[in-house]
């Protein structure tokens, strides 16, 4: 039997939330986040749709791509909806993504002007000068 999505899912979360940061997420420009872990290339978006907004794993390795979705609620009463546990996980993990990357902007605002003086000096005289 091969592995689930929810154990992929699973394995990710917890990479994620390690105190360590095995997992180091970044936020994209489009909306979204990537990270990389032993060359794959880990996407997490919210694509919109005429059904609401889901969740959606990317996982790329040079032409394979793997797409995990949010399962998605077909009942009309959202109380009789059991979605499971891959749906618990994913929103788990959005959560412990956007956690880490919320919590990063904070250092390179209060560097920005140290960051933006190093990128001149190395471009205009090739050195750190």
């Amino acid at each position: 039997m091969g592995l689930s999505e929810e154990l992929v899912v699973r394995y990710i979360l917890q990479l994620t939330e390690e105190t360590a940061r095995a997992l180091q997420w970044r936020e994209l420009e489009a909306g979204g986040f990537r990270a990389e872990l032993n060359g794959v290339s880990i996407e997490f978006q919210q694509p919109p749709s005429r059904e609401g907004s889901y969740i959606c794993l990317l996982l790329k390795c040079n032409t394979h791509v793997i797409v995990v979705q949010e399962p998605r609620c077909t009942s009309v009463f959202a109380s009789r909806c059991q979605l499971g546990d891959l749906s618990y996980n994913m929103h788990s993990l959005l959560r412990a993504v956007a956690g880490q990357c919320e919590a990063r902007p904070v250092s390179k605002e209060q560097h920005r002007d140290e960051i933006r003086e190093f990128v001149f000096r190395r471009l205009m005289f090739g050195s750190e000068a």
